[in-house]
Order: structure tokens, then C-alpha cells, then sequence
């Protein structure tokens, strides 16, 4: 496969699975997807051109991984948040929530593998409302 396909799949992810309006059942099939390209795709993008000066393609396979590795953490860390704030809107669950998710969502890799969890906030200045709550 190369970069440029490997790209235009993980395009396609984000914009039909993890795009505004999301849905746990969509999230879920992209985070399935993401793995399969991750483990089977990524480690064979290679490069046609050869050239190592201007190669646009080698720039592109560099690139591509990140790109990767980006959506995937977008889309576990929208799967993980069952509410709709601000950009982020979930169908299936189309309230805001502060009793549950009024935190922040942490995301470390650990070798392969995305650790997600919750850290609470710390409100200084506007407390949300209670019928926010």
C-alpha cells in the first residue's frame, strides 16, 4: 500500500466515522478499522520514487503514521466520552453531562497500545450551571 492510499483510507475514517455527528457504533467500527490499518497497512507503506532529494511521497509515508496514530486517539477518546460538549457531539448521547464528564480526557501510548483515562478539573472562576449539571 502506499502513503497516499494508506492516507486517503484514514481520510475516509475521519470523515465518515469520526466526523462531527458521531455515533458509538461508528466510533467502534473506526477504531476497529484504525487497528487493522495500524497492524496490516502501516508496516508496509513503502515508497515508489527513490529519489532522496524533493521526494513529496517519502514526506508523505513520513506523515502518514502520525496521521494515523492521531485518529486513533481521537477516536478511542471520542468513544470513551458518552456526552455531547462543545465540537464534540455524540448522537447517542446528545446532552451535556457534569455530573459524569466534566474532566479531562488523558491519552498515553504505551508501546502499541492507547491507555485512556479521566483526570478531574479543577474550576476556579464559573462553576457550570445546575440545569448543566
Amino acid at each position: 500500500m502506499t502513503a497516499y492510499d494508506l492516507r486517503r483510507e484514514i481520510q475516509e475514517i475521519a470523515g465518515e466515522k469520526v466526523g462531527v455527528l458521531r455515533s458509538g457504533a461508528a466510533l467502534r467500527e473506526a477504531v476497529e478499522r484504525l487497528e487493522q490499518l495500524r497492524v496490516d497497512a502501516l508496516p508496509r507503506v513503502y515508497c515508489r520514487a527513490k529519489d532522496r532529494r524533493y521526494n513529496r511521497e517519502w514526506v508523505e509515508c513520513l506523515q502518514v503514521e502520525n496521521m494515523l496514530t492521531t485518529l486513533r486517539t481521537i477516536a478511542h477518546s471520542a468513544l470513551l466520552r458518552e456526552e455531547s460538549r462543545g465540537a464534540h457531539y455524540r448522537r447517542d448521547f446528545p446532552e451535556t453531562d457534569n455530573a459524569r464528564w466534566l474532566c479531562n480526557t488523558v491519552i498515553r501510548q504505551r508501546g502499541d497500545e492507547l491507555e485512556l483515562k479521566t483526570s478531574p478539573i479543577r474550576v476556579t472562576s464559573l462553576r457550570p450551571s445546575a440545569a448543566e449539571k
